[in-house]
């Protein structure tokens, strides 16, 4: 076996392989030749059978290789024919194979049946020959580039054709084996030459393909390997400045992009698909923003690694502009809200905050419509930045708000400023042909004195800007922290009371009121009481304002209405002879939609006779709403409710309150009772009265807190006091033992 397989015929077969094997390396790198494929797959065959006959090898397996060395000469033909359009048609190329396949086939039967072994030996050869002959002619006329193959083919055909004319010794066999050993070889040195320069000219091609193709892209494109750069297009190169590729090298290369190592790591292989953002570095100390995605090619049949960046410059000069428009008000061209709280953020050094607010700004709208008052706004903003002259930032903060932020470093200075200020804003503007005079609310608060973060400066000058407008404008008002301290303490107030009113934390607490002469008790004040959770009990004084600023008098006044009406039911469930009892309203609640039904629902579902029940009003509110009230309260008096005037003498006009309202009662101030020792406070008690008792109204006395002060006023002539004196504000519960107990006689007359 072993002295086999160093016979020429085995070489010779393995020569075979090889060069099959070359056929179809070279069909791999191109496509377009189909003949490659045909030779490539019959040489291997060959190469098979060839190396499976041996000198003991039976018969059948002798024809086999030679019906398949006859198949192999004409397959080979038929794929040079299909491989050459310009010899044959299309027609006569589809029959090919079936008419080969018969003249390749049929003389192996017939030249054993006629001539044995040594004939069909013969015809093989001659046939490969043939073969070989024919093939190498067709690649030397239709290949120009397989005529080196075409030679070699021919040659082939020539040697087998020499031995198939006369050969019948085996050993003449051997010496064509030895022979067609060098064209063998020659064959393949060319096949893989050609493989070797078709692959590099396919690379080649694929190189330039890339290079064309980004030739005239508007993103910056880079390929590098192993952070050697392979190719940068031009749009990458004017990017950051170079003129090709040589001056990117002088520079630095990949290493001066970046100083430091983020962008460097990221351009490394194995970042396929990543992005990354940021600046690079270009010539002439030029900063480039880009975006960058990194690619994994091809590129001369190995990987590489591509960028493709993308110059953010206008981009971000775009978002730039964006930005600042965002940060500008656009009728003034001064910073806005946004703009000027960036500013704000960035103070670190003593300043002064000072916001402008052009006062009744809606009468301006009215008289010379939004254009007149846009060209107010505007001529503002002018006077405010010549003022200025470059040591303010200046904005408009929104509606009829300006902002001026101040730096300085002495008072006087600041004072003087803040003088001329003043005086800008009183002076007249122009607008259109007319002459306008404004007022304007001025307020001011100090960094770091009043402040110590930005934030809480601008919230410092905003509180004292509102006060400035409760004032009505006038020179700068500043921020005054105990102000401040008042304000926070009643919205915290404003949120407790919201709280207090859902979780029931009022309640109600009685003052008597008692004959002058007999000082029985004929009635009783209804007065609200807050007491915390914690227990912490709350003064009136403190959340009675509150509630009257904030519309929670309309809730309270509910609570307690609803109490007094409980409370008068129980006793007269009990048999106690119920007093009247005084309920205070105020002017917002009377004048609330459905006040009148509310307290009919109220009195009807505790069942209280609406007699016991006597609303008091303060006489401290505007004029001009005496005449809605008076509807609402005479709509009260026709259910049988009586009206009293608390507080008298202290209001807007008292004269007009008595002839306007259907009132029953009168209370003196306790202002005036407590100054009865001032003979004008004696002269007004006295005045007052006559007047009440005139007009056939009951003269009630409140704050009675000594025995000379009833003497008096009883001597005056008052029916009821109210006071210290004889009882302090008490809960139900203690009002409850003080009240007398309905007799039969009381019952029947209260019936009747």
């Amino acid at each position: 076996m072993l002295s086999f397989i160093f016979t020429a015929p085995s070489v010779s077969a393995v020569l075979d392989g090889l060069v099959g094997c070359a056929w179809l390396v070279l069909w791999r790198v191109r496509r377009a030749e189909r003949h490659a494929l045909l030779l490539g797959t019959g040489s291997l065959l060959l190469a098979v059978l060839g190396g499976l006959s041996m000198p003991v090898a039976p018969h059948w397996l002798e024809l086999a290789r030679r019906v398949a060395a006859t198949f192999l000469v004409g397959s080979s033909l038929a794929a040079l024919w299909l491989a050459c359009p310009a010899l044959l048609g299309r027609t006569v190329r589809a029959a090919i194979w079936p008419a080969w396949a018969v003249a390749a086939l049929l003389p192996i039967p017939i030249v054993n049946l006629l001539g044995g072994e040594a004939a069909v030996t013969r015809a093989i050869l001659l046939m490969l020959g043939l073969g070989f002959l024919l093939a190498g002619g067709l690649l030397w006329r239709h290949r120009r580039d397989s005529r080196a193959a075409g030679a070699v083919f021919a040659l082939r055909g020539v040697l087998l054709c020499a031995f198939g004319c006369g050969t019948g010794d085996v050993s003449r066999l051997d010496l064509l084996y030895l022979l067609d050993l060098p064209l063998q070889i020659g064959l393949l040195s060319i096949l893989i030459g050609s493989t070797i320069a078709a692959l590099s000219l396919r690379l080649l091609m694929a190189s330039r393909q890339i290079e064309a193709m980004f030739a005239h892209s508007l993103q910056g494109v880079l390929i590098h390997r192993e952070m050697h750069v392979l190719y940068a297009n031009r749009a990458f190169l004017q990017m950051f400045g170079f003129e090709d590729l040589a001056h990117f090298h002088a520079n630095g290369g990949l290493a001066a992009l970046s100083d430091s190592a983020a962008p460097i790591d990221w351009m490394r292989p194995g970042k396929d698909g990543s992005s990354w953002s940021g600046f690079l570095n270009g010539t002439d100390n030029l900063r480039v923003p880009v975006r960058a995605l990194a690619t994994s090619i091809s590129w001369g049949g190995t990987r590489a690694s591509q960028w493709v960046l993308d110059n953010e410059t206008e981009r971000l000069r775009v978002e730039e502009r964006a930005e600042k428009s965002l940060l500008r008000d656009p009728l003034t061209g001064l910073s806005n809200r946004k703009g000027f709280t960036l500013r704000l953020d960035e103070l670190e050094q003593e300043a002064t905050l000072i916001l402008i607010d052009i006062l009744r700004f809606k009468a301006i709208n009215d008289v010379y419509g939004h254009s007149g008052a846009d060209m107010l706004l505007a001529s503002l903003g002018q006077r405010l930045c010549r003022l200025a002259g470059g040591r303010a930032d200046i904005a408009r903060l929104h509606g009829n708000t300006f902002a001026m932020l101040l730096r300085h470093g002495e008072g006087r200075s600041r004072q003087r400023f803040l003088d001329r200020l003043a005086a800008a804003c009183r002076a007249p503007f122009i607008i259109a042909t007319h002459t306008v005079n404004i007022d304007a609310a001025i307020a001011c608060a100090h960094y770091p004195s009043d402040a110590a973060t930005p934030d809480i400066l601008l919230l410092h000058a905003e509180l004292a800007l509102f006060a400035a407008k409760d004032q009505g404008g006038g020179p700068c008002l500043q921020f005054d922290a105990e102000r401040h301290k008042t304000h926070r303490r009643e919205f915290s107030l404003e949120h407790a009371m919201r709280r207090g009113l859902s979780q029931d934390e009022f309640f109600v607490v009685y003052q008597p009121q008692v004959a002058a002469d007999s000082r029985d008790i004929v009635a009783a004040e209804a007065l609200v009481r807050w007491r915390r959770e914690g227990g912490e009990v709350v003064s009136p004084g403190e959340f009675i304002p509150v509630a009257e600023q904030t519309g929670l008098v309309v809730p309270l006044g509910l609570v307690v209405l609803e109490k007094v009406c409980r409370q008068l039911r129980d006793w007269l469930e009990a048999g106690l002879q119920a007093p009247r009892i005084a309920v205070n309203i105020s002017v917002v609640q009377i004048l609330q939609p459905g006040f009148v039904e509310t307290v009919r629902e109220r009195v009807a579902r505790f069942s209280v006779p609406p007699a016991l029940i006597e609303f008091e009003v303060t006489e401290t509110a505007n004029t001009d709403l005496i005449e809605d009230m008076s509807g609402q309260l005479a709509r009260l008096v026709e259910d049988g409710h009586k009206i009293a005037i608390d507080d008298f003498g202290t209001g807007y006009s008292s004269l007009k309150y008595l002839m306007a309202l259907p009132i029953s009662s009168i209370k003196l101030d306790q202002a005036f009772v407590q100054a009865l020792m001032s003979p004008d406070a004696v002269a007004i008690a006295r005045a007052v009265l006559t007047m009440g008792h005139s007009l056939g109204h009951t003269m009630i006395a409140e704050g009675v807190e000594t025995e000379q002060q009833a003497g008096f006023l009883r001597g005056l002539g008052y029916d009821i006091m109210q006071g210290f004196l004889y009882y302090r504000p008490q809960s139900g519960e203690e009002l409850q033992r003080r009240l007398p107990w309905w007799t039969t006689r009381d019952q029947s007359s209260d019936a009747s």
